[in-house]
């Protein structure tokens, strides 16, 4: 069966779709990938200054007013600052392994292997610090999870 000239064109045109298309996902891919190692290398950067704040705050404060201060740091982050929030989380993180210890923290906190438990956890969390429904603080309060779960081993 012969091409006719229409079927032809159409083709060439769908070729160049296609070619241009991969051609866009290549280039978006490269560049993607360079943002990515650059945002890291910040992410790691901001961290250097994070950490010694947080092992600062923790000398004078316990897991509880580490939990406030890293809530409020969230709360200083814009909506799409992934960066801000991601440091808010290193402090956190930080701040919760060295600082004194608050009586009952860890009072019935889920295993992180419990999925739907850390999840109401999660939330029953936020809801008693005023926080309902507040996706920042249910991703913060993971790292209340984390620190229990390597003090309980």
């Amino acid at each position: 069966m012969a091409m006719t000239e229409r079927n032809r064109r159409v083709a060439v045109i769908l070729g160049t779709i296609f070619v241009a298309g991969g051609v866009v996902c290549l280039v978006c891919g490269v560049f993607g990938a360079f943002r990515a190692q650059e945002w890291a290398a910040q992410i790691q950067a901001d961290a250097q200054v994070t950490i010694p704040q947080a092992d600062e705050f923790a000398r004078t404060h316990d897991q509880a007013a580490c939990r406030d201060e890293g809530l409020h740091r969230s709360d200083l982050c814009g909506v799409t600052d992934l960066s801000c929030f991601t440091q808010a989380s290193v402090f956190l993180d930080r701040c919760l392994q060295s600082c004194a210890p608050t009586p009952g923290f860890c009072d019935g906190v889920p295993a992180q292997t419990e999925i739907m438990a850390s999840a109401t956890w999660a939330a029953a969390q936020c809801a008693q610090l005023g926080r309902v429904q507040d996706q920042r603080c249910t991703s913060m309060v993971q790292a209340i999870q984390r620190t229990c779960a390597r003090a309980a081993r």
